[in-house]
């Protein structure tokens, strides 16, 4: 899961981190296929926007001088690999309920929750038609002097008894199209149905 909120020690007070994680592609079955996945991930207009927007979304609810690169970097995992921008600070250092605070600022980032913020959680808990529970929600801990890291709870689910409910999800933007979408998705929920089915 990306990093929504890291605060550590820093030389003039604190250092604040946080990951942009939005615009997917799966991994290749070879290196030149999966160099190709991640090439043409890099090269889309559509998913540099809708990365951009999750970029955008972190830097202004931070609230401080930030320093980040504007040319995204690959980020790839077992199945899947997405544009990633690590965002971050120096800062002064945060009591823990100013860190709570900030944290509430950042979430839903637009890359869970939409943009604009307020207007795409009406309208998602108006489409989706289900409680979101804790997907999405921050998880982390926190230290007395300040010190934290909290992470975005995205592909996961609960289980009750012999069912299971899993949460992944797709950025909707101008531009996107469903079966891809719907693709993106089903790449994301492998990794769950396999821990699952115990493959």
């Amino acid at each position: 899961p990306e990093r929504l909120l890291a605060l550590g020690p820093g030389e003039r007070g604190g250092e604040w981190h946080s990951d942009a994680v939005a615009g997917s592609r799966p991994r290749g079955a070879t290196p030149a296929e999966d160099q190709a996945w991640g090439d043409r991930l890099l090269q889309s207009a559509k998913d540099r926007w809708e990365h951009d927007l999750v970029v955008q979304s972190i830097v202004s609810r931070l609230g401080v001088p930030v320093r980040y690169d504007p040319t995204p970097q690959l980020l790839r995992l077992h199945n899947v690999q997405h544009l990633y921008t690590p965002i971050r600070a120096i800062a002064p250092k945060l009591s823990p309920r100013a860190t709570l605070q900030l944290l509430g600022q950042l979430h839903p980032t637009a890359a869970v929750g939409g943009e604009p913020r307020d207007l795409a959680l009406q309208r998602l808990a108006q489409w989706e038609g289900l409680d979101r529970g804790w997907y999405g929600g921050p998880l982390g801990w926190m230290q007395a002097n300040g010190e934290s890291c909290f992470v975005v709870g995205i592909r996961s689910g609960y289980v009750q008894g012999r069912q299971a409910r899993l949460f992944a999800g797709a950025g909707i933007v101008a531009g996107s199209e469903a079966a891809t979408e719907r693709a993106e998705t089903a790449v994301k929920f492998a990794p769950l149905l396999e821990a699952i089915e115990g493959r």
